[in-house]
């Protein structure tokens, strides 16, 4: 999950407007944080034109990372920039989930080599609550695998389907 991030991105409020957000610099600093925090290419973040300065006021922004579309919701923490971004759903490194699911699964089935096989996506963007299936095989037995997504952080249950 992301950090706060300090952005002192204001506008000067002008003949009674109220202060407004530089939407360059929080669009800048949306992707820059995606690109350190997964380490994958993102596009430049389609946010709204002008946001008001205000305490606890969300907007969503919509980039793609590593070629798939995520949402991001931002949050002003502060009156002075300081904003929270937080993807909406989880960025899973698919060679990541398959060795969290070989180990799983391996300890589980009680030894004897365990092969996971979740397709080739390299990287997942998922929803909290959603799922999508891995097979597991022990060389004699091949079984299914679902894997649910708890949380945007990509925290994972899975079930196996006995086979």
């Amino acid at each position: 999950m992301l950090g706060v991030l300090g952005v002192l991105a204001l506008v000067a409020a002008g003949c009674g407007r109220e202060p407004e957000l530089d939407m360059d610099r929080v669009a800048s600093e949306v992707r820059s944080s995606l690109a350190a925090t997964f380490d994958l290419p993102v596009t430049a973040p389609q946010c709204p034109d002008q946001v008001d300065v205000e305490k606890g006021r969300s907007f969503t922004c919509r980039v793609r990372i590593a070629g798939l579309p995520l949402s991001v919701e931002v949050t002003q923490r502060d009156t002075d920039g300081n904003l929270r971004i937080q993807p909406t759903a989880a960025v899973l490194d698919m060679a990541s989930v398959r060795n969290e699911l070989t180990v799983a699964i391996t300890a589980q089935l009680e030894g004897g080599k365990v092969e996971v096989d979740c397709g080739d996506d390299e990287v997942k963007v998922v929803p909290p609550g959603e799922s999508f299936e891995c097979s597991a095989s022990d060389g004699s037995v091949e079984r299914r695998v679902t894997a649910r997504v708890r949380d945007r952080g990509g925290n994972l249950t899975y079930s196996i389907e006995e086979g």
